[in-house]
Order: C-alpha cells, then structure tokens, then sequence
C-alpha cells in the first residue's frame, strides 16, 4: 500500500505554514514541517538542531518523533537524499500508522526529491501568494535584515555585500524571484 503525502509547493512567505496547520486539524494528518532541511545537502541544519524546538515543546532531538530521525540521519550521512527522506517518511508512518503526511517545504528541489520515492501516493498544493503582497512581506523581511549603511557614507563606499543587499530589496528583483519561483514549482506540479 503507498503512503500518502501531501507536499505544499509555494515562495516562502506564501502561508505554506498556515495552510499546513490547517491541513494538520484532521486527525488523520501529521505535518513534519520543512523536513526537506533536513537532508539538503546544501543546508548543515541537520548538525545544529538541538537549540531548535519541536511543535510538541520537547527540543528536537529529545522528542519521540524526530530525536530518532536525527540520530538515524546523522548516523548515514553518506545516503542520498530520496534515501534520507524515505526514512523520514518511514519514522513517521511508524509512529502515525494511518496518517497522512503534510510536508510544507516548499522548494522545488523537496518535490523532485519527493517525486523520485516509488512507494508514496504524492498529492501536491501550489500556493500563489499575490506578488502585492509577497513584494510588502519580503521588503518589510529585508528591512529589518538587512538594513542601510548610514546616510553619511556613500555608495562609492560600499562593498559588494552592501550593494547585494540593496539589489536584493529592489521591487522588480522581489518580482522576478517571485515570478520564477512560482513558473517553477507550477512546471513541476504540472509535469511531474
């Protein structure tokens, strides 16, 4: 029997989160949040979860879900990513024998990885934020991130961070990472 996971594709931003806690009210469903960083390969959170907590309040690697994922995913860091994510999935259908599985990660690179695992049933749910409002959310972001040198020093004295930092919180670049993140993932749900 194939398991069944539902797997929200959208920009960050997008009420990914919301949408999952949503999903996760029926009994039947488990959310197991952006599980996807866990076996990124390009992301080392999987070495610095213990100053992270899980939604049942434990830390993370002291909770009865995913402390046992942690070590299981530390202890083979040499499998591949459909690998890791399958025992993730595994631990999950162990403990929730019934339950369907929200994964919210987002990222389109999660559902090919998500996509290539034979023994899941995947449902995906595109999420379109309007770009009005992902362009206020991610400018009021890189506001309080990343904010301006101050007003005495000119531009002939910033550094290429500086001057990233200010591309970066330009609408029409907001508009394009908006634009191609969500060509991607409606590529990717439509075509498998």
């Amino acid at each position: 029997m194939r398991r069944k996971v539902i797997f929200i594709a959208s920009c960050g931003h997008s009420g990914s989160t919301v949408l999952e806690l949503l999903l996760t009210t029926n009994p039947k469903s488990v959310g197991i949040g952006e599980a996807f960083q866990l076996v990124d390969p390009r992301n080392p959170i999987i070495h610095t979860v213990e100053k992270y907590k899980c939604g049942c309040g434990a830390y993370i690697h002291e909770c009865d879900l995913w402390g046992p994922v942690i070590r299981e995913l530390r202890s083979t860091e040499k499998c591949t990513a459909e690998e890791k994510y399958g025992k993730i999935l595994r631990h999950v259908y162990d403990k929730y024998e019934e339950g369907i599985i929200v994964d919210s990660s987002k990222v389109v690179k999660a559902l090919e990885v998500l996509n290539a695992i034979s023994t899941i049933e995947l449902k995906v749910v595109h999420i379109i934020r309007d770009v009005r409002a992902y362009l206020f959310s991610m400018r009021s972001k890189k506001d309080k991130v990343n904010s301006l040198p101050p007003a005495g020093e000119g531009i002939r004295r910033f550094r290429f961070r500086e001057v990233h930092r200010l591309v970066r919180r330009n609408r029409f670049y907001i508009y394009q990472d908006w634009y191609r993140t969500n060509k991607k993932s409606r590529f990717r749900v439509c075509c498998g």
